[in-house]
């Protein structure tokens, strides 16, 4: 069929296969066993364990030049509004653009999205719950939705409350001495007048405040019942845990397409990120911009520090942008620093990336200064692994759990298993994770995660020996 020449030509490039280990033994594709050992990554490990971590954790950075933000659209589409010129002041969170969703792309986009959101919540559903029908289950996911957005406003309403309170409580303290010196000079006959004034309003935000605790516990309370009532369907006749296992992957990346398509079409109202003063605004209304387009530079007057963290508190700072940290210099009072920016991690810099923070306008600093940053992240308890363990591998935010997969039975290849994580608070060297697929007990890499992928063989160098995490003071 081929001829005599092409079953010569065939015949070649099967033994160059063959001497290259392309082809194994047993007629497989891959690596030969001989080979195998040398192609394993050098890694290290550690374990997954429960406890509790967060609290403060230092940060070693130095001072920057400042230099003018620039502010660019996170996607493309039409200028239709440009509220700000040069020289305008600015607040932080103030729009300043806004751009049009030329065609409906974006729109349409979180309309598929939530569509596939609905289908994956649906076929999950059916699995789990058969003897329930799904108009009552979503009916009851609602409600408890609705219940937990409750009583995070009310949180959010108690917080501020508490320091209304503390404020006015403060504002007393510091009248106190400057009414009492306004009332010596003029005869001592407005003290008792202004400082029934100043302990009403002390009075007055703490009647606010106890409200506020209130209503915070109440909702708390309805939201706690909604998930009870929830959870009471939870084990009916369900499917297999390998199709429920899908479902829920199907549904995780579902609402990955929700969060995406939602910040998209956020993204078309433009808010300035500091406070400061417009240099230069150099668009016009009407204007087809795009992502690198340069749309305001902003001049904060702010220093700024630049410190190097590592993986998992990358990621937590930027789940928590108002998070803010003790700067430390020498030489002079302590100052309170303010989370400015997070530089994206890569996979080239799956490690360790840069965070940016902002001394207050006092603060003048020479670039190049050292400044030792406490940062104070949220306190949780739940499943942890160190910190190096946590990666970006170009699509997602990782860990790699080491397995031992059936092969020679005298020597079974140690392989990784790529899982995807969601980070939730960190220490100073170990940060909580949750991920399908990942438990107490399991191994994970953490160093060389750079050079793995999903099956990826290793060769396990070492273990950190971790026990029980701590929470760092």
């Amino acid at each position: 069929m081929y001829g005599s020449q092409g079953i010569v030509l065939i015949l070649g490039l099967i033994g160059i296969a063959w001497a290259f280990g392309w082809l194994s033994g047993d007629g497989e594709s891959g690596p030969s066993s001989s080979s195998g050992a040398s192609t394993a990554v050098s890694v290290t490990t550690a374990k997954v364990v429960q406890g509790t971590v967060g609290g403060a954790t230092l940060l070693e950075g130095t001072a920057q030049s400042p230099d003018p933000r620039q502010v660019m659209p996170e996607v493309p589409g039409k200028l239709v509004t440009l509220s700000v010129k040069q020289g305008s002041k600015v607040r932080a969170g103030q729009v300043i653009a806004t751009l049009k969703d030329s065609g409906g792309i974006l729109t349409s986009a979180l309309a598929t999205a939530r569509t596939a959101e609905a289908e994956a919540i649906s076929g999950l559903d059916t699995l789990q719950h058969p003897l329930v029908p799904a108009v009552q289950l979503a009916s009851i996911r609602a409600s408890v939705e609705t219940a937990q957005q409750a009583a995070e406003d009310a949180r959010k309403t108690r917080d501020r409350a508490e320091e209304d309170y503390k404020r006015a409580k403060e504002r007393y303290e510091q009248d106190k001495d400057r009414v009492k010196e306004k009332a010596s000079k003029s005869g001592g006959t407005s003290t008792a007048v202004i400082d029934s004034v100043t302990a009403a309003n002390v009075t007055a935000a703490k009647s606010r405040r106890d409200a506020a605790r209130d209503a915070a516990v109440a909702a708390d309370g309805k939201a706690s019942a909604a998930e009870r009532e929830l959870e009471s369907y939870e084990h009916l006749n369900p499917a297999p845990q390998t199709q429920i296992d899908a479902a829920r992957i199907k549904l995780t990346a579902a609402k990955a397409q929700v969060r995406v398509a939602t910040s998209n079409l956020t993204a078309l109202t433009i808010k300035a990120p500091v406070a400061g003063t417009v240099t230069e605004a150099p668009q016009t209304v009407g204007a087809m911009v795009t992502t690198g387009t340069v749309l305001v530079r902003i001049d904060s007057g702010l220093t700024e520090v630049k410190a190097s963290a590592d993986a998992g508190t990358v990621v937590v700072l930027g789940n928590h942008p108002s998070t803010t940290a003790t700067a430390t210099i020498q030489g002079m009072s302590p100052a309170r620093a303010v989370l400015s920016r997070v530089a994206p991690l890569t996979r080239a810099s799956s490690d360790r990336t840069d965070v940016m923070f902002s001394l207050p306008a006092a603060v003048r600093l020479r670039p190049g200064t050292k400044v030792t940053l406490s940062v104070k992240l949220p306190t949780a308890t739940g499943l942890s692994v160190p910190t190096a363990a946590v990666t970006n591998d170009g699509t997602a935010t990782v860990v790699y759990v080491v397995e031992n997969r059936p092969g020679d039975p005298k020597d079974p290849p140690t392989v990784v298993r790529r899982v995807p994580v969601t980070l939730g608070s960190a220490g100073s060297s170990r940060a909580l994770v949750s991920g399908q697929g990942l438990s107490e007990g399991d191994t994970v890499v953490t160093t060389g995660q750079t050079q793995l992928t999903d099956g990826a063989r290793i060769r396990v160098l070492g273990s950190d020996g971790t026990s029980s995490p701590e929470v760092t003071p």
